[in-house]
């Protein structure tokens, strides 16, 4: 048996186990990523048979992790220097769109809520592997939405790798749905790829925050802490077939303080805690350089906390306090230490 052959064994499998995470999400954290990486260990896997069985598992795990980063219609989130077009469809690589329920992939970062052909996509992740984060945007905390089927709710995604201003305004904040500080960036971001100082995000799973929706996420990044001495957290209850409601802290009052929802289709926005600032057409790009019109909806907080509606169904009165009670703990958990322990993807 030649060398390079029992070398190549072990070495396929090894490489394979570096570019993903333990429950499958791939290092660099993008959803179009995740398709083409799963899309390579599956040629690999066929074409060489000394490491198929060790590149199926990983395989196994990538796959599931694919499914959790999908929206009803099929297709991926639009997070991280991603857009549909450029991987293959998910079904032609066999993934659908996980099972209905609460979907976490702890060390990726993301989380997904479906039930009744809706579907809650959130990113409570870092930026990406110190050694290499370049494909990372500024959408700490930000969420996609889909309701009945279609997309509702929208990441700007990603309309050029070229540097420029247009690169620059995809990488932003303001890009996204998370909450942030206007002006502020939680990246350090530049030419195409470039990342410099950045904050993280991870998710919180606070029996606190549990039993007040069928379905709920949320998270705590300490993207604006360096500039600004803010941790912000997010809460994300849904009830299918009717409503999300969303929940925002900052952990003290800052005039800068926005969340912004792009929405690709009308939707109820109904303040529950903070008010509507401003409503503006903008645009988003779900496949690479070809836009599409949404409208921009900024929002503000009442002090430090912004609670809303997005609406779709019959109403649930907000008779049960479940904003205030998920305020209270998202800030107890900003004012807390950061857990301990490395938050960003690490290679094996």
């Amino acid at each position: 048996r030649a060398p390079w052959r029992t070398w190549l064994a072990s070495a396929l499998p090894a490489c394979a186990e570096a570019q993903f995470l333990a429950d499958g999400g791939h290092v660099e954290r993008s959803p179009m990523y995740q398709g083409l990486a799963v899309q390579d260990l599956g040629i690999a896997a066929e074409s060489w048979r000394e490491a198929a069985r060790t590149l199926r598992g990983v395989a196994g795990r990538a796959d599931r992790a694919l499914a959790a980063m999908l929206h009803p219609d099929g297709e991926i989130a639009l997070f991280n220097d991603a857009w549909i077009g450029e991987a293959p469809p998910p079904a032609q690589l066999g993934a659908k769109p996980a099972s209905e329920g609460r979907i976490v992939l702890p060390e990726t970062g993301y989380g997904r809520l479906s039930g009744s052909g809706d579907c809650v996509l959130f990113d409570a992740g870092p930026a990406g592997p110190d050694d290499n984060p370049g494909h990372a945007h500024g959408d700490f905390l930000s969420f996609e939405l889909s309701t009945a089927g279609r997309r509702a709710v929208v990441d700007t995604g990603t309309p050029t790798y070229s540097a420029g201003a247009l690169r620059n305004a995809c990488r932003s904040a303001r890009a996204h749905n998370g909450p942030r500080l206007e002006g502020l960036e939680p990246i350090e971001a530049w030419a195409s790829f470039r990342v410099g100082a950045r904050g993280t995000a991870w998710l919180h799973d606070h029996p606190a925050l549990g039993g007040l929706a069928p379905l709920w996420l949320a998270g705590v990044t300490d993207g604006y802490r360096a500039a600004a001495g803010v941790m912000t957290g997010r809460w994300l209850g849904l009830w299918p077939g009717r409503h999300l409601r969303v929940v925002d802290c900052w952990g003290k009052p800052d005039a800068r303080a926005r969340t912004d929802v792009l929405l690709a289709r009308p939707l109820m926005i109904e303040p529950v805690i903070g008010s509507v600032a401003a409503r503006e057409t903008d645009r988003y790009w779900p496949r690479f350089g070809a836009p599409e019109p949404v409208e921009r909806v900024s929002l503000a907080p009442a002090g430090t906390v912004l609670a809303y509606v997005l609406r779709w169904g019959d109403p649930v009165p907000e008779t049960d306090g479940v904003a205030a009670r998920v305020a209270d703990a998202l800030a107890r958990a900003v004012r807390a230490k950061p857990p301990r322990g490395p938050r960003r993807p690490q290679r094996r």
